[in-house]
Order: C-alpha cells, then structure tokens, then sequence
C-alpha cells in the first residue's frame, strides 16, 4: 500500500469517526445551555404575566396542576379530581406529561367532563379516560410517543413515570409543535390585572372578573360560567418566573339525572379549584420512560433535528 492511499484512508477514518462522535451528540442532545430569562416586574402586570408564560416556552421547569372540585349546590367536602404534570428539559430537548384523572365528577356519570387543563393532552386524556387512570406523552425531536388510558398506573402525584403498554409513536417533533402539545400558561389577551399583594420574595397579581379569567385560561365545553370565579398569579420578586397560579372555577353544567320515571335534565353547579406551581428552573431532568426505545427512523429524524 502507498503511502498516500495510507494517508488517505488514515483521514477517511478519522471522518468516519468524527461523524459517529458528531451524531452520538446529536441523538444525546448534548449542546450548550440556553441563557435563564427573566422578567422585568417594573412593566404593566399584563406584560409581567404575558412574560411569565413566555419563559416556560424556553427554560427547563416542572409543571404541576392538581384540580380539586365539589358540588356547590351541596355541603359536600372538595375532593381531588386530577393531577396533570409537565416536565420540560429544552437543554436535552425532551418533554414529558403525565395526566391522572383520581375521580370521576360522578361515580355513575359518563359524560364529558372538561378538563380544566388547556393543553392539547389533557384534553385527549379527559375525553378518553372515563374513569380514575393515565395517560404519557414523551416527546423529543426523534419522535413524539403516547398513550392515552394506561390501566392500573399510579393516582399518586409523588409516583414515578408509568411504563408505556401500548405505545403510539408520531413523526419527528418539532419546537413548535410543544405549544399545541403541551400548551401555553396564559393565551393572549386584554384583560387588565390588579397587583394583589407584594412581599420581597414575591408579587401577586389577579382578575376578578369571571369572564376576562376564561380568556387568561379557557377550558373546553365550559357551561355558564358563575360569579365567585377568579385567578392569582404570583411570580418571583426577583426574577419574575412563574412560581404559582390559583383558580377558582365555578361552573354550570347541563348534566341528567335518572329516575325510575326516565331521565330528566338539570343544572349542576361544580366548584373547581385548580392550583398550578412551576419550579426546578433549568435544574429538571426528565427521563425516558420504558417502553420508548427509539426506532431507527427516529434516530435519524434525531439526528437531522438537532
């Protein structure tokens, strides 16, 4: 062999090598860090609020929203309805939502419900599982998987990540899609906020209008919407991220009662609180649950969407 085909094949090794180490970063999503934003609390508290959600869009954070709700018509205790989590790592570019549904409205009721969530996964979820259970959505850019009703998975809200069953596998995913997935904290609007209380930690801001709220965080299949409804929002002094939002939902529904005459129509009044914190700013890590392996079209899809 000459020593210039030696030379040769000695580069093209270490190409080949190079590339295998370039794709191995690819497909781990290993890269810099984006910068931690945050946001300026001298501006209007509708910028703040505005700017609040926009940072969840680009930071890794944990998202928790517990629903507890009761019959207001009755003297009944407020039980826990759901929990619905987000976990979001942009650094390693992998998103996780886990969605349990602990009760049902009513133990013999089978009607839609909504889910008092707004991301495109609570709302599959709320419409699918008719009964206590969960459902996974894990995206990357190699793919996107889910399940929707995995029997016999934890209600417990500390619990670890259900193994998928059945796996649904999608297309590669892309950035963009994440907000239709996962879905925005606060849609766009007009409402005006009011400074409700400042402390050196942090500044709380709310709306006492039932219908301007609905505009801040809609839900679907929403009845008459009552008076007594409201939100806070509290961002963190310093920073200005989200630290916790708390609603209070009072909703009319059309439900039907059955009797031995048949079934007749009524109106229902349910009382919903819904309590959001977001912590573990560009600290959280999320892991892949069993049942995900890629397969090898998504590692190519991971590769190209690095």
């Amino acid at each position: 062999m000459s020593r210039r085909l030696r030379a040769v094949l000695a580069v093209a090794l270490v190409l080949v090598a190079l590339g295998g180490v370039a794709a191995g970063v690819r497909v781990a999503d290993i890269g810099t860090p984006a910068a931690e934003p945050t946001v300026d609390t001298d501006q209007p508290p509708r910028a703040v609020i505005h700017d609040a959600g926009r940072v969840l869009s680009v930071m890794d954070h944990r998202l928790v929203t517990r629903v507890y709700v009761r019959d207001a018509d009755t003297d009944g205790d407020r039980y826990h309805r759901a929990t619905y989590r987000h976990v979001r790592s942009f650094t390693d570019r992998q998103h996780l939502a886990v969605y349990r549904t602990h009760r049902r409205i009513l133990e013999t009721d089978d009607r839609f419900v909504p889910t008092q969530f707004h991301s495109f996964g609570a709302f599959l979820h709320t419409g699918t599982v008719r009964r206590p259970g969960t459902s996974v959505v894990y995206a990357t850019d190699g793919g996107i998987v889910s399940e929707f009703g995995i029997d016999g998975a934890s209600t417990d809200p500390g619990a670890g990540v259900p193994a998928f069953e059945a796996p649904q596998r999608g297309a590669s995913f892309e950035l963009a899609d994440s907000h239709e997935v996962f879905g925005d904290p606060f849609l766009p609007h007009d409402a005006r906020w009011r400074v409700v209380d400042t402390t050196d930690e942090s500044i709380t801001y709310g709306i006492d209008d039932p219908y301007r709220q609905f505009e801040v965080r809609p839900t679907w299949g929403v009845g008459d919407i009552e008076n007594g409804s409201r939100i806070r929002v509290t961002v963190d002094a310093a920073t200005g991220r989200l630290e916790r939002i708390e609603e209070r939902r009072v909703l009319v529904y059309e439900d039907v009662v059955r009797t031995a005459d048949g079934e007749r129509a009524v109106d229902r009044r349910l009382d919903f609180r819904v309590v959001t914190e977001v912590d573990r700013y560009g600290t959280v890590d999320v892991d892949r649950p069993s049942g995900t392996n890629p397969t090898w079209q998504q590692v190519l899809a991971d590769v190209l969407h690095y």
